[in-house]
């Protein structure tokens, strides 16, 4: 599972509020949205213009693990629209009747960063995991996070899952797991590729290959 798709749930009042908003520009309204953490940077971008556009409407973002914004949803969370990091999460809340079907919107990919002043190479892969330079590696929490159980099957698949566990640090976002590898709490993070490309961004990567 290192490439995978993100879907988007929307609840009904979110699908009429944008239609509203291009025939009424006056209206008032609010959009809430309950995001997955990797989307921090391009969703924030994406909001600049959607405001200058309808100045009217007051969006909010949230950001988090895609699970934790599964069971806060399922409590009655009132959110507009989920953008998932797991298409699993999105379809069975619309199953249940909580959002209208859900739609593909990115698909995310999995890499191994380290810090760029290191001296690691991140293209090493698990002989690089294997080494005793990387002391801890940063995950995000698979319990909750589609990154982090990405992140459980890449190490299963390269054989070296028992051997690295004692030493996994885990987020309880990707964004989180991220910024451990990028303050220098952990050696080496499986993280989501749209982490590594912010501004002044301290980290260099290589992607997870497909089929590993």
């Amino acid at each position: 599972m290192r490439r995978f798709v993100l879907l988007a749930l929307l609840s009904a009042t979110t699908l009429r509020a944008p239609a509203a908003a291009q025939t009424t520009p006056a209206l008032t309204a609010s959009l809430r949205i309950a995001a997955a953490s990797d989307l921090r940077f391009a969703l924030d971008e994406a909001l600049v213009g959607f405001r200058s556009m309808y100045p009217s409407v007051q969006i909010e973002a949230t950001y988090g693990s895609s699970g934790s914004f599964f069971a806060q949803i399922r409590e009655g969370a009132p959110f507009d629209v989920f953008l998932s990091g797991d298409a699993d999460y999105a379809e069975r809340l619309s199953n249940e009747g909580l959002g209208e079907p859900p739609f593909a919107y990115a698909i995310g990919r999995l890499v191994l960063a380290v810090r760029k002043d290191s001296g690691f190479d991140p293209r090493g892969f698990a002989e690089l995991l294997k080494g005793p330079g990387i002391r801890r590696l940063a995950i995000a929490n698979p319990a909750h996070a589609p990154y982090g159980r990405a992140a459980v099957a890449t190490l299963r698949s390269w054989k070296i899952y028992d051997a690295v566990a004692p030493r996994l640090v885990f987020g309880e976002s990707v964004s989180q797991a991220a910024q451990y590898v990028d303050a220098g709490a952990a050696q080496a993070g499986l993280i989501a590729l749209a982490l590594t490309r912010v501004k002044d961004s301290k980290l260099v990567f290589a992607e997870i290959p497909e089929g590993i």
